[in-house]
């Protein structure tokens, strides 16, 4: 427990992205049924002013995805699929010409596909409406007919002659009729395909009803009649079953039954009517109704509104609305947010009951920083005493996390590496991780094992995804101290150059079979010249097409390379050549011939004097010696990373260390006042026997226990002081001094 006098510090640990700016288009992924109940997932899809198109899973209210797809505002949104959607958008909003996007997304890869270029003259897209089957398209226009896309190959199967009525509504039917067609061509093979026959019904400004029949490329006229009981230009249009739902323009609702012929009117007097949607589910008669002034949930088997919500009163003016679920309704409020909320939508939902119950944990972040502080220092190892108070107050901590502590008390690598960890500093798990590797290949070549390096053994790196799961997982002392392959990916650069290499040459055969061409290939060709695989660079160059322009200069090279290793006497000739490329700012020609002739340290001398540092770490990991490569490493270091315009002193920190210059490791730790990990080091140093005090490094060391010690002083932690004081030559014993003189006055 905190003392009562201290207050909670909060510590950012992840960002929540928000809605982007609105208002917002909304649209419910299609609803969960018994064939897609594995594969489902509760997607909202939500489009802003500025082209974005959000997905949120509506059981967390995390977002899921954020794509870019438009250049407009975004005017409507179709789901194609559980994973994929159409959005489509206009820069000109009143007018009825401008320039219209129409996009296809997928929202596994986040693919996005304009497969539909646009015209600056043409007709605004008003509206895009998918078939229940998700085979057909159709994209409405304002002042333009309406085209026919089919879904799978997004194609055009036809666009309307220009005397075509004008749509003010359009709805695809519920129901589809599939049939296998089978047809037998000449040389007496038959295939087959499926064709599906699906209807939509539109009303043009006349109030009009029109019926269309689609069947793959054909399109079939059916009938046209008059829209009953409607007093104005349809605006809105629901289809579910046998019933037919229109709205129209003065807030009148007529309800058609298709199978009986019959007719009922409702004048709402709520404004135009702008979306209607029936809730999923067969047997689910609930109809979703946005008016201008309010939302409405009504009953289709009893014709009698369950819930409504009007606006701005009870809430801001309402830009969309879908349903969520069966029972769910989702609202787009322009003043910014969406809102999740029951069928009487007097309940907003929340979040909070889908996070994961908060338990008693080991979160050091939450602490003041001085009792951070202490708690990083109690971490970490304590040489002076192991019944230290100090140490005593390990017993506060949880009992998993102690028994992690006591295994690797017997390495200070692994203890460090284990504490870093537990305190969440990114930098200090790095070091560590690295210093574990190194300390192990030095230890190695000294012992006369150089061939049975850290790379050789396998296991992985410790690293615990939460205090209970991971830091549990050893249950004896020597799990602790397991090695591992090869660094992680972020930290390769810092393997050992054998590693380093293996890693390259694979990536580059991986390329190559991937077949690219072009730069590609030539790309590919000169890693292999750099990597030492002269027959298969040999083999790339002669691939190169003849009709290419770089045909003649690719067989040159290979002929260079086949000849070059069979003559001594032309290596003169090549240095000069490479030297003149150089000079004529042809760089990386230049540093390919000095490869040839096994000049790698003055190619990479080369790179870095022309700023090319990363390209010359790069090339002496992969050609060069440890000696060499640790040359240019240093050079890296010196003139670059520490360099003030620069000043990447943490990277130059892990560099040092794969070049096994461990002074240099705690210089550069002391000019950062990383003194407690500098000390720490030093430390882990001394019990593998890699490092003894001389009279060169004296000085370095003494300064990093003094100021160590002062450090631990700070924060009361008495014996720790003692011990690094001892060890910091003249000016530690005067602080000892110091040290007892306040402690006898007190």
């Amino acid at each position: 427990m905190l003392p009562e006098e201290e207050k909670l510090s909060f510590f950012l640990t992840g960002v929540s992205n928000s809605l982007s700016q609105g208002p917002f288009v909304i649209r419910m992924c299609p609803p969960l049924t018994t064939k897609n109940f594995h594969i489902y997932q509760p997607y909202l899809a939500v489009g802003s002013v500025k082209g974005t198109i959000q997905i949120f899973d509506i059981q967390t209210g995390h977002m899921v995805r954020d794509e870019s797809v438009l250049s407009c505002q975004v005017r409507g949104i179709e789901w194609a699929s559980l994973h994929s959607l159409v959005a489509h958008g206009c820069e000109n909003l009143n007018g009825n010409t401008g320039k219209s996007e129409i996009a296809f997304v997928n929202i596994k890869t986040g693919n996005v596909t304009n497969f539909r270029p646009s015209k600056p003259d043409e007709g605004v897209v008003q509206m895009i409406r998918i078939s229940h089957m998700k085979h057909y398209m159709v994209i409405v226009f304002k002042n333009k007919p309406m085209e026919l896309w089919e879904m799978k190959t997004l194609t055009l199967l036809r666009e309307m002659p220009s005397n075509f009525p004008t749509v003010t509504s359009l709805e695809w039917s519920p129901s589809s009729f599939k049939k296998k067609l089978t047809t037998d061509d000449n040389e007496g093979y038959s295939s087959s395909h499926s064709m599906v026959k699906e209807h939509f019904v539109f009303t043009d400004n006349t109030c009009l009803l029109h019926h269309y029949t689609v069947e793959g490329s054909l399109i079939k006229d059916g009938s046209t009649i008059g829209a009953q009981g409607v007093s104005g230009t349809v605006t809105a249009m629901g289809w579910k079953n046998e019933l037919l739902c229109l709205g129209d323009v003065n807030s009148n609702i007529t309800f058609w039954n298709l199978r009986y012929k019959k007719t009922s009117n409702w004048a709402m007097g709520k404004g135009m009517v702008r979306k209607i949607r029936f809730a999923p589910g067969k047997e689910n008669s609930k109809i979703l109704m946005l008016f201008n002034e309010e939302v409405q949930v009504y009953d289709r088997v009893t014709y009698m509104t369950i819930s409504s919500l009007s606006f701005p009163k009870a809430i801001g003016r309402v830009s969309d609305a879908d349903w969520a679920a069966s029972d769910k309704i989702a609202l787009s409020i322009a003043d910014g947010y969406v809102a999740i909320t029951d069928v009487s939508m007097q309940h907003f939902m929340t979040y909070l009951h889908a996070l994961p119950e908060l338990s008693e944990s080991y979160l050091p972040c939450v602490y003041p920083a001085s009792q951070q502080l202490l708690i990083n220092y109690q971490l970490y190892p304590q040489p002076w005493s192991v019944d230290s108070p100090e140490q005593s107050q390990l017993v506060n901590f949880p009992d998993n996390i102690k028994k992690s502590l006591q295994l690797s008390a017997s390495n200070n690598t692994q203890h460090c590496l284990l504490a870093s960890h537990l305190c969440g500093n990114r930098f200090a798990i790095d070091f560590w991780t690295i210093a574990s590797h190194y300390m192990k290949v030095l230890k190695n070549r000294q012992s006369g094992n150089a061939g049975k390096n850290a790379d050789d053994s396998k296991g992985n790196l410790f690293v615990p995804n939460t205090a209970e799961e991971e830091l549990t997982k050893n249950s004896d002392s020597t799990s602790a101290h397991k090695a591992f392959a090869s660094l992680e990916s972020s930290l390769e650069i810092f393997s050992t150059n054998k590693t380093f290499k293996e890693n390259e040459l694979s990536r580059v055969t991986l390329q190559e079979l991937k077949n690219y061409g072009g730069e590609a290939r030539l790309d590919c060709a000169r890693r292999y010249i750099l990597l030492g695989e002269y027959d298969r660079a040999v083999h790339l160059l002669l691939q190169s097409e003849s009709d290419s322009s770089s045909s003649y200069t690719d067989s040159l090279r290979a002929c260079l390379l086949a000849t070059v290793r069979t003559s001594g006497a032309s290596q003169s000739t090549l240095k000069l050549v490479a030297t003149s490329l150089i000079a004529h700012g042809k760089l990386a020609e230049g540093v390919e011939l000095l490869c040839l002739i096994d000049k790698s340290l003055d190619a990479c001398r080369y790179l870095q004097s022309y700023g090319h540092w990363d390209e010359a770490v790069w090339l002496s990991k992969v050609t060069l010696p440890d000696v060499d490569s640790a040359e240019v490493i240093s050079r890296w270091i010196n003139d670059y990373l520490t360099s003030p315009s620069v000043n990447q002193k943490k990277q130059a920190v892990l560099a040092a260390l794969s070049t096994g210059d461990l002074m240099k490791v705690v210089e550069l730790l002391y000019g950062m006042q990383c003194f407690s990990m500098a000390a720490n080091f030093i430390e882990a140093c001394f019990q593998e026997g890699l490092l003894a005090v001389t009279e060169k490094n004296s000085p370095t060391i003494e300064a990093v226990y003094l100021q160590y010690g002062r450090l631990l002083n700070d924060v009361d932690m008495d014996n720790g002081a003692i011990y690094c004081w001892g060890k910091a030559g003249e000016q530690g014993k005067q602080c000892l001094v110091e040290m007892q003189l306040s402690s006898s006055s007190n």
